[in-house]
């Protein structure tokens, strides 16, 4: 009896023991950077959640890379003025994009501007959903002056 609750016992280990350890590898790509608190968003069927917040002066995310295929952003303005959130698409190293005065041109020849939430107020979140492709993008806020204070953040989405 004994040597049979052992047997399952084992058995039942090593039939979950790779499940565990792939679950741990899919939470641990989350970064944990955002803090109690922040709203965390439903994707849209199929998307990937990406969640982060924006603020006097920093935009961050809780995943620095995602896979091609449909993403839903939500992002959270935890700061106390009027900030907007854009995915850009760019190969421009992150925090280099030249600006025209106090922002930068969202239709210039370096830059594709693939998705916007505009003007999301101080304590006020916004969501949405984008079908990215592989690539170097940055995600900033481009209200003046804003970019060139710190607002960005860089994001890779790989095949």
């Amino acid at each position: 009896m004994t040597a049979r609750r052992l047997t399952y016992g084992l058995l039942i280990a090593i039939v979950l023991a790779p499940l565990l350890v792939g679950t741990a590898g899919c939470a641990s790509d989350r970064l944990d950077t955002l803090g109690p608190g922040v709203p965390h968003g439903e994707p849209a069927p199929g998307a990937v959640a990406v969640n982060g917040i924006m603020n006097e002066w920093t935009v961050q995310v809780d995943l620095a890379s995602v896979r091609r295929g449909p993403v839903t952003f939500t992002i959270t303005n935890t700061g106390t003025v009027l900030h907007e959130f854009l995915v850009v698409r760019t190969d421009v190293p992150v925090g280099a994009l030249v600006l025209v005065g106090d922002h930068f041109d969202e239709e210039g020849s370096l830059v594709n501007v693939v998705k916007e939430i505009p003007d999301v107020a101080a304590k006020a979140t916004g969501t949405a959903t984008v079908t990215l492709e592989p690539g170097r993008y940055q995600l900033v806020c481009n209200q003046p002056g804003h970019y060139a204070l710190g607002m960005y953040t860089g994001f890779t989405v790989t095949s």
